[in-house]
């Protein structure tokens, strides 16, 4: 039963101590949408949350916009569902919180329309399962459903293990967003690339099976838990640094959030992270220092600024290193303070983090959140076609072991240098950039 656990409005490992997120403005947007709508109010703050952390600002990937980061990019149509069904046009539902918000209401109550819930059973939070998952958009099954229990708060660690780490979970890239090899055979690995998403976990694992994304990385960290997700084998080179060597040669690992949101930077995440790399490091030989372990802007040839400023390197290398003290420094934001100091569960509710946070919460929307897992939807400003240009010999063989059934074998293509993960910032690309 979802129950009261439903709210994924904090992270239960979160870093932010002493107050909120950026909040969304007046709650009584969510209170207006649910009764147009007839939409539990506690599925569209959930929802936000997993989606922005509440923030309007938030800008995605693919085009994503809003709290809701309703979008059109390929996997979800959920702005043109939302248009269609509310009258409002694009721009009014990306610029407008309250239009965002009942835009989002609309096609969920229009997807439990389709799922045949009546009345009764709009009610009853634990039947918006289906639902919650359609709005994740065109994808498999198995994503839907982790899309919709990381928004519901139930667990959604499961599934096949990955033969590469054992903690991580395999959620395979798209054939065509990653080029076969057999590294270390064919190329060293000297590096690790970090990466931010700019937007949600699921949308990234989706936006990697989507075949005209062309891009990918091998590891995806949840920031409400720090769970793992794979989607590149490390002996394949994944598209995510913007530069061919640096592809050829290095680890990616994204995670979860925006650059400019701390509230996405929890120690779950930096931990879970740090374990992974450290792991890396001891497998391939990499050096243990800012001039192996890098950030994407940091990449010859990258224009994007993430992990962005409030990453704090201090604390990730001490983790990476087998410190067990307290972190350096502490990176102050405008609305919070993300300290670097290693805290466990235990700790947060000594101190009364918990506490704290389900009275902002209980103030601004009027529940009390109990525990939940963060999500989001993915997004990127330009339409990324595949090119005919990029066909080249194979380099290596795929192992058969996790192929998904009746994948055949493929001209390799060689990743253009301007496509990545962290956004499609390349040749052909309209003119918009996100912020990292």
């Amino acid at each position: 039963m979802v129950g009261t656990a439903l709210l994924a409005v904090v992270a239960a490992a979160a870093l932010v101590i002493g107050t909120a997120p950026p909040a969304p403005g007046p709650s009584d947007a969510f209170t207006a949408a649910a009764a147009g709508y007839d939409v539990p109010r506690e599925i569209l703050s959930a929802l936000g949350w997993a989606q922005s952390r509440l923030d309007h600002r938030a800008a995605g990937r693919t085009g994503g916009c809003g709290v809701m980061q309703l979008a059109d990019d390929g996997v979800t149509d959920t702005l043109a569902a939302a248009a269609a069904l509310t009258g409002r046009s694009r721009a009014q539902l990306c610029a407008d919180e309250a239009a965002n918000v009942a835009g989002a209401a609309a096609v969920l109550r229009s997807y439990a329309d389709r799922s045949g819930l009546d009345a009764t059973a709009r009610a009853d939070v634990d039947r918006w399962h289906g639902p919650v998952g359609r709005f994740a958009g065109a994808v498999g099954d198995p994503l839907a459903r982790l899309f919709a229990d990381s928004v519901l708060g139930r667990d959604a660690a499961g599934g096949p293990r990955s033969p590469d780490h054992p903690t991580a979970t395999w959620s395979p890239a798209h054939d065509d967003n990653f080029r076969d090899a057999d590294r270390e055979k064919s190329h060293p690995i000297d590096y690790v690339v970090i990466h931010m998403t700019q937007g949600s976990y699921s949308g990234t694992l989706a936006w990697f099976q989507n075949p005209a994304s062309e891009v990918s990385a091998h590891y995806t960290v949840r920031s409400s838990d720090g769970a793992l997700f794979q989607s590149v084998r490390e002996k394949d080179i994944g598209w995510h640094a913007g530069n061919r060597d640096y592809n050829a040669r290095s680890i990616g690992i994204e995670h979860e959030g925006f650059i400019d949101n701390p509230a996405w930077f929890t120690d779950a995440m930096y931990r879970s992270s740090a374990a992974l790399t450290r792991s890396l490091t001891e497998k391939y030989g990499i050096v243990r220092d800012r001039a192996h372990i890098v950030a994407h802007r940091e990449v010859p040839g990258a224009d994007h600024t993430d992990p962005g400023k409030y990453w704090n390197w201090t604390y990730y290398l001490q983790l990476v290193k087998g410190a067990t003290g307290i972190g350096q420094g502490t990176v102050a934001a405008p609305e919070v303070t993300v300290h670097s100091a290693a805290r466990s569960d235990r700790e947060h509710r000594a101190s009364g983090f918990h506490t704290r946070r389900a009275q902002v919460l209980k103030e601004t929307f009027g529940f009390k959140p109990i525990v939940g897992h963060p999500l989001h939807r993915r997004s990127s400003p330009c339409t990324v076609r595949p090119s005919p240009a990029w066909k080249g010999m194979r380099d290596g063989a795929s192992s058969g072991a996790l192929r998904r059934p009746g994948r055949r074998s493929r001209p390799g293509r060689r990743h253009p240098r301007g496509c990545h993960a962290g956004g499609p910032v390349r040749v052909g690309c309209r003119s918009l950039r996100r912020p990292a």
